[in-house]
């Protein structure tokens, strides 16, 4: 069965095909009664599904053509309309010799089967062409044009209406709309523009040079985003962000454009003032780098003196010292060995933070790393009869990557470990390489960490507790070095800690070799 679907909806007529065909029938479909007729003189159709409003041809002037015509009067003609659905459109289409008069939308299957007893009515003859559909032209015309007028004046109600509500929402809008011509004249401007510029946007002027664009730069499939600074009033000047947009019709042709735009002065100027107090900030980053520098090279040269003296006189080099003696000086150069440390560590972060640091890399015997860290801790660890444990993967060996970093990260976590771990307590350490990569971890039995000040362990200046930074003494860089030595490593660190029964710090880094 061939049906001929009319209507100039293209949503609404492929649904109505795609039903149609889904369920066996032949479908052909057109866009006017025009075109309908012209199929019609071609072809031949077993029933015909046609909308009313249609441009150059409606549904009930084709119709009228069709039930006038003896070659095409026999066939079924379903009226499927949104727009004309009052009972008198139902009268006349019905007059006009409409099997059917069908509200949209209708569910599919209450759709077809209405079709379905229009075909079944028509094979068992209960449907029969009138022969003749009106008395007069000048009747049927009077019944078509009072609908035709109701139409319009409905569709003239209802523009009105939307123009109405547009024109609320456009006039209400925070931000500026202006349409403009082809030719860059303005057409429609929204009150909020005298809110933001006093003058130079008027319907029928040009859009002023510093809003002008090029044309031809202007795409329809993206949005076109400009920043300009305009003339507010003759006084001052204000800054303005929006997008320009073509206004294309259904033919594909450039009506004009619309901007949407919007003051960000207050922005602008607050982007200034950031730029300048990163600026100031990035001075006073120096010249606090460059005062470090000088105090840490002050400082250093004279500790180095203390130290190296204190060695001396430990050592007996200078003459033999009693044991008070030989305390005291031993109590001098282990607080200078504390302070170079803490000189140390400042500067190091100094040098980070205004990323005047890089990597040294060397290839490097990983064990003989750790033996190192050891060795130095092990005395630490003997004086507080701490239990220090080495559990190694055979597989760790050889690394390329800065040596001197990695044996940094091992001894602030080690001497962390073992200074915040209780006498009789265990500290243990843990490696493991796979593939590029090499995993370490600390454990110990000590204080642990509260889970509210895990998120900030690893931040500058930050202890745990504050009452520990007295207790416990340092400076509470170590923790912050290890991350970034770790990082810049392209690896990472984290914390499992409780309170009271101690914290495990892993780490990852990754041989610099595998990377080239």
């Amino acid at each position: 069965m061939k049906v001929l679907v009319v209507d100039d909806n293209i949503n609404s007529r492929k649904l109505l095909v795609k039903i149609l065909v889904s369920n066996d029938y032949e479908a052909v479909e057109v866009t006017n009664g025009k075109e309908a007729l012209d199929f019609l003189k071609k072809s031949k159709s077993g029933l015909i599904i046609s909308d009313i409003m249609m441009p150059k041809m409606d549904g009930f002037t084709l119709i009228k053509e069709v039930k006038n015509n003896p070659e095409t009067k026999d066939i079924p003609f379903v009226f499927y309309t949104a727009h004309y659905v009052s009972e008198n459109d139902h009268l006349l289409a019905k007059s006009l010799g409409a099997s059917r008069f069908i509200v949209k939308p209708a569910e599919p299957n209450e759709l077809l089967q209405e079709i379905q007893n229009v075909l079944d009515e028509y094979e068992a003859g209960l449907i029969k062409p009138k022969e003749k559909i009106i008395v007069t032209d000048e009747e049927y015309y009077k019944q078509y044009s009072e609908r035709v007028f109701r139409k319009l004046e409905d569709k003239y109600s209802e523009l009105e209406k939307t123009t109405s509500f547009l024109n609320t929402v456009l006039e209400n809008m925070c931000d500026c709309v202006v349409v403009v011509d082809p030719e860059l004249y303005v057409t429609f401007r929204n009150r909020k523009i005298s809110k933001v510029i006093d003058c130079g946007i008027k319907p029928g002027e040009k859009l002023p040079d510093s809003m002008s664009f090029d044309v031809t730069n202007i795409k329809s499939d993206s949005h076109n985003v400009f920043e300009t600074r305009v003339a507010k009033n003759e006084d001052d000047f204000i800054y303005l962000e929006g997008t320009v947009s073509p206004n294309i019709n259904e033919s594909g042709e450039t009506m004009g454009y619309t901007l949407v735009f919007r003051d960000v002065t207050e922005r602008k100027q607050a982007e200034k003032q950031l730029l300048n107090s990163k600026l100031e900030a990035e001075s006073l980053s120096r010249a606090k780098s460059e005062f470090l520098d000088n105090m840490s090279h002050e400082l250093r040269t004279p500790l180095t003196a203390i130290i190296g003296f204190s060695d001396v006189l430990c050592a007996g080099i200078a003459g033999d010292l009693n044991s008070n003696q030989l305390g005291y000086v031993n109590h001098i150069a282990k607080s200078g060995k504390h302070l170079l440390e803490i000189i140390n560590d400042i500067l190091n972060v100094s040098k980070l933070e205004t990323c005047r640091m890089e990597l040294e890399c060397e290839k490097f015997s990983v064990m003989e790393v750790l033996d190192e860290v050891f060795a130095v801790s092990s005395s630490m660890a003997f004086e507080k009869n701490i239990d220090l444990r080495f559990d190694c993967d055979i597989k760790v060996d050889e690394m390329y990557a800065d040596r001197l970093k990695f044996k940094l990260i091992m001894s602030n976590l080690l001497s962390n470990a073992i200074k915040f771990t209780s006498d009789y307590g265990k500290v243990i350490v843990a490696a493991e390489k796979k593939d590029s990569s090499l995993r370490v971890s600390v454990s110990d039995t000590g204080i642990g960490i509260p889970e509210n000040k895990l998120k900030h362990i690893f931040d500058p200046f930050i202890q745990a507790d504050t009452s520990n930074t007295r207790r416990y003494s340092g400076t509470g860089l170590g923790l912050t070095l290890v991350k970034w030595f770790v990082e810049m490593h392209n690896g990472s660190v984290r914390v499992e800690s409780e309170e009271g029964k101690g914290s495990t710090f892993t780490f990852t880094i990754e041989d610099q070799g595998s990377r080239w």
